[in-house]
């Protein structure tokens, strides 16, 4: 067996042991959803294994919760901790972090029998990874115990593709707008949104960015519409794969919306404790290439020079 090889299993068997455990791995928890290109469209019933895999954000200050957009999960930690991927403009509004004020992810809580009502409840982030510039994805790490209440245990990914966006091809956004929030009690509510979905075709595919100021990160556009509060969703392909990030959205009679490609999380890295309790930096693309996360094999190369975040993609070597 090869160094490489002995590297790699020796990071998965310290990512599964303890108190780390490992990712875990499930098909894409979304249907088939119709919709005509452009149009967004109100997803009717929402299971409670969906609401654990695309999340709404709300920030939590002296003032109350207000909302801020939409998160997806890459992977569920069995020690409590949970990966979600959002867009940066979401979520800079805490940056540096604030005392006092806190990012949750809204979260189903674990009903006492099948047929109780919805409950929703409040999960903490406690890190935040992301770029600096030229880039509008983020990492969350959310800890489920932070919730007043315990967190529906039934946990659901979303799968990825780093591979490229295909101009021509389909896709589907997913993200929550219209949220009302009431204050967060023992019993988490009162809450009130609603999942949207919009289709689109690919039309630019930006491996560095579509201008200087606007569009400034690896990025594609559709001609899909984004109401507020689906920033931060997922954007998945024909084959329920997530291509890119909710980003912006523009003019809805004409129909232009923009995604960052969601390969740029491949440059972040987030801090996990190993078997022993030590806490490691863990590069998003070392746990893409040791098989952690939920990704199929599309191969990308990320570096940056002077213009910002560049992405190349396999074939264009």
């Amino acid at each position: 067996m090869g160094k490489g090889n002995r590297n790699r299993n020796r990071r998965r068997e310290e990512l599964e042991r303890g108190q780390s455990s490992t990712f875990t791995s499930s098909p894409t928890p979304i249907g088939r959803i119709s919709c005509d290109n452009g149009e967004c469209i109100q997803v009717g019933l929402i299971p409670r294994n969906i609401l654990t895999a695309i999340v709404p954000l709300t920030l939590r200050d002296q003032q109350g919760v207000k909302p801020l957009g939409t998160a997806f999960s890459v992977g569920h930690f069995p020690s409590g901790h949970s990966v979600f991927v959002t867009a940066k403009h979401v979520v800079d509004c805490n940056l540096p972090p604030q005392p006092g004020v806190d990012i949750l992810a809204i979260m189903p809580v674990s009903p006492e029998h099948d047929q109780a009502p919805l409950q929703l409840t409040g999960a903490r982030t406690v890190q935040m990874s992301l770029a600096e510039e030229f880039c509008d994805v983020a990492l969350l790490v959310v800890d489920r115990r932070t919730a007043p209440l315990q967190v529906f245990a039934d946990l659901r990914n979303m799968p990825l593709t780093f591979g490229r966006p295909q101009v021509g091809g389909k896709c589907l956004a997913l993200g929550y707008s219209d949220m009302a929030i009431g204050k967060l009690t023992e019993d988490a509510g009162p809450w009130d949104f609603k999942l949207r979905a919009s289709q689109g075709v690919i039309e630019e595919l930006h491996p560095t960015k579509r201008d200087a100021s606007m569009v400034n990160f690896p990025s594609f556009r559709t001609n899909a519409y984004y109401e507020h509060g689906m920033s931060g969703g997922p954007l998945v392909n024909e084959n329920g794969r997530v291509i890119g990030v909710v980003s912006s959205s523009y003019d809805q009679a004409h129909a232009t919306a923009y995604a960052a490609a969601v390969a740029a999380i491949g440059e972040l890295s987030i801090d996990l404790e190993d078997q022993r309790g030590n806490v490691a930096t863990w590069p998003m693309k070392q746990l893409a290439e040791d098989g952690i996360l939920n990704l199929d094999r599309g191969q990308v190369t990320l570096a940056r020079d002077n213009s910002g975040l560049v992405l190349t993609w396999a074939e264009e070597k």
